[in-house]
């Protein structure tokens, strides 16, 4: 089984690579379950010319309960090992948990929260804040988990999440500079999100339009891109290093 986590700077390719691994899997039957966040599969796939894939099964979530209900939705019809499960993009959940979080304990955004909490802190309440904003976060990391690990491993499918990317910091962690910090960009999200997968790709476009990829983190045995021209990512890696074929399982 794959578990993978592609992330890069918008337009670097990310779901384009994931319909090419879609269309050159067709043949084994391997189906291919997207939550789509950006409602935007359906125009990919007709600009792309993907729209003779009847393997990828779209569905788009923007609160995090329709997260909920599309892993509940699509965990039974998996076949392990052969399947994808598809988040495009991930790095989106932790933004909803939270934003549900707020609404569902407070009954105000995330955006109106915060605001409220840097009042309270301007008025000499911050310990009290503090106190309470530790649970939550507790509690929000809590959902997140739990719905994030269910997609990671309770289906015993492949796996094809899709993030933005954000800078380096230095208040990050050490782990987290020493893995990303030469590639000029980490995964957006939550901050174990790259913890989990087994394979990390860095996808980016140069300024000819010449996209590349590059390996943060993969598997021992296979050896890492560095900056390799990218065409098509399921002939360059799951073909070539993964040992997938093209023969119906």
């Amino acid at each position: 089984m794959e578990r993978l986590l592609v992330y890069g700077p918008q337009g670097s390719g990310k779901t384009h690579q994931l319909l090419n691994i879609a269309k050159w899997l067709q043949p084994t039957g391997a189906q291919f379950y997207v939550l789509d966040t950006d409602d935007s599969y359906s125009r990919n796939m007709e600009v792309e010319d993907f729209s003779a894939l009847d393997n990828v099964h779209t569905t788009f979530a923007y609160d995090w309960e329709q997260y909920i209900a599309w892993l509940d939705d699509v965990l039974p019809k998996v076949v392990a090992e052969r399947d994808w499960l598809v988040v495009d993009r991930v790095d989106k959940a932790w933004d909803r948990v939270q934003n549900f979080f707020s609404e569902e304990v407070y009954g105000k955004s995330l955006a109106q929260r915060l605001t409220q909490t840097r009042k309270a802190m301007a008025s000499k309440k911050a310990m009290v804040v503090s106190a309470n904003d530790q649970a939550d976060w507790q509690t929000i990391n809590a959902n997140y988990q739990g719905w994030f690990m269910a997609t990671m491993y309770k289906s015993r499918c492949n796996i094809y999440l899709v993030a933005a990317e954000r800078s380096v910091r230095d208040q990050d962690s050490e782990e987290t500079k020493d893995s990303f910090g030469p590639l000029h960009g980490k995964p957006a999200g939550q901050k174990t999100l790259a913890y989990e997968p087994h394979t990390v790709l860095r996808l980016y476009q140069d300024r000819k339009g010449a996209f590349f990829v590059t390996t943060a983190k993969d598997r021992g045995n296979r050896g890492y891109f560095d900056s390799v021209p990218l065409t098509n990512l399921a002939l360059q890696y799951l073909f070539a290093k993964a040992n997938f074929t093209r023969s119906r399982k």
